[in-house]
Order: C-alpha cells, then sequence, then structure tokens
C-alpha cells in the first residue's frame, strides 16, 4: 500500500521531506501548497504531484491518507486542527506551534483521537547518520563519553 501525502510548505523542510519520501516505496507526495505559487508549480513539476492553489483547497482533498505541515511555526496550529478536524493523520514539522498555550490545543485536540499526530525530528534522517552509526560501530569515532543535545526555539 502506498501512503498518500499532502506536503503544506514547500520551503527548506518541505523539500527535504520530498526528496525523503521519494526514497521509500510506501509513500508518495500527491499534492502540495506554499504561498510562493512558483515554487509550487516548479516542484509539482519536478517531484510529480498536484500543485494545490491553497491550503484548503489540499486538506479538503478526499485522495489524502496523510498531512505533512512544515510551514512557519505560526500556521502550524490552524493547519494541524484543520487536517485533524478531517480526520487526517497529521505529520508536523518542529516547533509544535509558537507559544506553549496554541501547542496545549493542538495537543488537546489530538489526545480526542481526531486523528493520528506526530511531531518530525529531521536530524534523523539526515545523509551524514548512516556514517556517523558505522563510525561509532566500528570504533572509528572513538568510544562515546558523553551526549547532549540542547534545542531552544
Amino acid at each position: 500500500m502506498t501512503h498518500r501525502v499532502g506536503v503544506l510548505g514547500l520551503g527548506l523542510m518541505g523539500q527535504r521531506m520530498l526528496g525523503t519520501l521519494a526514497e521509500h516505496a510506501a509513500f508518495t507526495a500527491v499534492a502540495g501548497f506554499d504561498v510562493d505559487a512558483a515554487r509550487t508549480r516548479d516542484l509539482a513539476a519536478s517531484h510529480g504531484f498536484e500543485a494545490s492553489p491553497s491550503a484548503e483547497a489540499l486538506l479538503d482533498r478526499e485522495d489524502l491518507d496523510l498531512v505533512y505541515v512544515a510551514t512557519p511555526p505560526a500556521s502550524h496550529v490552524p493547519l494541524g486542527l484543520a487536517a485533524l478536524e478531517r480526520g487526517l493523520p497529521l505529520f508536523l514539522e518542529k516547533p509544535l506551534a509558537a507559544d506553549v498555550e496554541q501547542a496545549t490545543r493542538l495537543v488537546e485536540a489530538a489526545a480526542q483521537n481526531l486523528a493520528p499526530a506526530v511531531m518530525n525530528f529531521p536530524f534523523a534522517s539526515l545523509a551524514g547518520l548512516p556514517r556517523i552509526l558505522a563510525e561509532l560501530a566500528d570504533g572509528t569515532a572513538g568510544a562515546v563519553k558523553r551526549v547532549e543535545i540542547l534545542l531552544h526555539f
């Protein structure tokens, strides 16, 4: 089965996701939208998906299995809520929202089982990860003494 994905936001993260989707036979981008109409048109042509005229038009499609949102953080909650209200599983780029109150609204909507919702952590799929894992496994990288990840948004 191939999962049909709608992509909202075709900037850097949206384009990375298009590349990642193309690598997996279980997923295909069928529609995309970005506020930059030329970008939407160009990427639709090069990646073989339909250019949606608006975010709302994309969310109203009957042929989507899930929606990936890679728009600026201020739009994550309204777009995420709209997807969940339509029963569409939501794959949301980080950060979840622009503020805690808005993030809470989205988490509560997802908790009501409107549809599954997850947040992307794109560093897990970076091109260099296999090399890092291999070098850790064969000892080339040396012994791990400490791992610290600090994220600030």
